[in-house]
């Protein structure tokens, strides 16, 4: 696209609540321009993360607007902390990506956006977590340098299957008879033990609830601190979006148990195509079951039935994942510097934190450290970034 032809693009920027809101209409029709191919998040829940995460945390709005011929054609919701741009999310790992209109000039508006937000919204650097490969951001230029860390996600492409019974027949040999062994024992036990899925919002309130409860005892038992689980502003978000996402019928949460016990409970969310699997948990006295795993072949039986295109497991090297998953796909960690000291809060945070997460005598010696020690030392860091991921330093072309 030259010049010429992006004269009537203009790009604005939303700096405050009530233009935010007044935003809703246009962006909600964005969305459905997008359809099916939607990856980024919506208005609703872009609004929540900003009542229940940014602005408690003390963010400034920094929303990116591009319109073409007046009509709303990109939003790029984004929020400044002090001298970091981010992404306006809920979860500090992601995902993150523009909302854009289906169109052949969407790298260019990309573009143009991101030249005027470096020129407007100030900030030393803008960091960005889950950006999938796919995304318009990855291909932005015009920066000096940036600071890059990919990740590897398994996916199951349910679209090439069609169909469990032809999948099935993909998974390790090994797995299968287990799986089928642990099926067999299950059906030992006593009460009629079955995956239930939520069908009423009281259900799904009752088995989220099972769920926040299982993972803070699992990760209590091993030291764990984890954002999502402990009270503040995220775990709010989680809590309210989650029902939010169920009410638009976007959320699939099950359990695997009879009337009077609990196995195991999991989730996930449908955003466009796509089943994004958010985690499972067990109850310890079943483990020697195997029954997330059990309530994970219902999660895959349902998206089947439900013609989705993608599984995605999202990031997170664990095994199962990998038996499962029969392609990856990448998505990336991202700090762009947008003047010196960015440029040196990048090389430290993509360099030297980086060298320093992989020394497993350190990692050791931290997860040793009293929790409210670790605790001070997460405010160091980056939110969402995993400091252990391989990262690459990209000149410009």
């Amino acid at each position: 696209m030259t010049d010429s032809e992006l004269s009537d693009f203009q790009v604005e920027f939303v700096r405050d609540e009530a233009a935010f809101a007044a935003l809703a209409t246009a962006w909600r029709a964005l969305e459905r321009r997008c359809g099916e191919a939607l990856s980024a998040l919506g208005f609703d829940e872009t609004w929540r993360a900003w009542t229940l995460v940014a602005r408690p945390l003390g963010a400034r709005l920094a929303i990116v607007v591009g319109r073409q011929d007046g009509a709303v054609v990109l939003i790029w919701p984004l929020v400044r902390r002090g001298r970091m741009v981010e992404a306006l999310g809920g979860n500090p790992s992601g995902p993150n990506d523009i909302l854009l209109a289906p169109d052949p000039c969407q790298a260019a508006w990309a573009e143009a956006a991101w030249q005027a937000m470096r020129r407007a919204l100030g900030g030393s650097c803008l960091v960005l977590r889950g950006v999938p490969e796919t995304s318009p951001i990855l291909r932005l230029g015009g920066h000096r340098r940036r600071f890059r860390a990919q990740h590897q996600v398994w996916i199951i492409r349910l679209a090439d299957w069609g169909g469990w019974e032809r999948y099935e027949k993909h998974l390790p040999r090994r797995l299968l008879a287990d799986q089928r062994r642990q099926w067999r024992r299950v059906a030992e036990l006593e009460g009629e033990v079955r995956f239930r899925r939520a069908r009423t919002r009281d259900e799904a309130a009752a088995q989220l609830e099972a769920y926040t409860a299982l993972k803070q005892h699992w990760l209590a038992a091993r030291g764990i601190s984890n954002q999502q689980f402990s009270p503040g502003p995220y775990r709010d978000f989680e809590q309210a979006n989650r029902l939010a996402l169920f009410d638009a019928g976007k959320l699939l949460v099950g359990r695997l148990g009879s009337e009077e016990a609990t196995l195991s409970v999991g989730y996930g969310i449908v955003r466009g195509e796509r089943f994004l699997f958010e985690g499972f948990v067990y109850d310890q006295r079943f483990a020697r079951l195997s029954p997330s795993r059990l309530l994970l072949e219902h999660l895959v039986r349902w998206c089947f039935e439900q013609r989705l295109e993608v599984f995605d497991f999202l990031p997170g090297d664990v095994a199962y994942k990998q038996q499962w998953g029969e392609a990856r796909e990448a998505v990336f960690e991202q700090i762009m510097p947008l003047d010196a000291w960015g440029q040196a809060l990048a090389m430290w945070h993509h360099g030297g934190l980086r060298r320093l997460a992989r020394l497993g005598w350190l990692r050791a010696a931290y997860r040793r450290l009293p929790r409210r020690l670790r605790h001070a030392a997460q405010r160091l860091l980056l939110p969402g970034m995993d400091y252990a991921a391989k990262a690459k330093h990209d000149h410009p072309a």
